[in-house]
């Protein structure tokens, strides 16, 4: 969050997002979300492989020391080959509306 909020990002914009539409003048718009869960398969990986991904920019910003990011990796492959573990992806929302 605090990465995203530095390169200018909001990650909590789907909270306001059905208000912002209706603001910017669109009439009876429609909202939905859709929140995946998982037990297995590769796209529980996608924590793990976005970590991956952003951890140098994580290090470079000074926001997580280097062993902190791979300890937090090696948890997040265990949870992610344990079919114990449920895991949902982030809510996605999804506004539309006509002009």
């Amino acid at each position: 969050m605090a990465l995203g909020a530095r390169l200018g990002g909001d990650f909590n914009v789907a909270r306001r997002l059905y208000h912002l539409v209706r603001e910017a003048g669109f009439a009876a718009p429609e909202i939905t979300h859709h929140q995946p869960v998982l037990v297995r398969g590769e796209l529980k990986r996608l924590e793990e492989l976005s970590f991956r991904e952003v951890g140098p920019r994580l290090l470079g910003a000074g926001l997580l020391p280097a062993e902190e990011l791979e300890a937090l990796l090696g948890s997040v492959r265990l949870l992610t080959a344990d079919e114990e573990v449920v895991y949902a992806l982030s809510r996605m929302v999804q506004v539309w509306a006509c002009a």
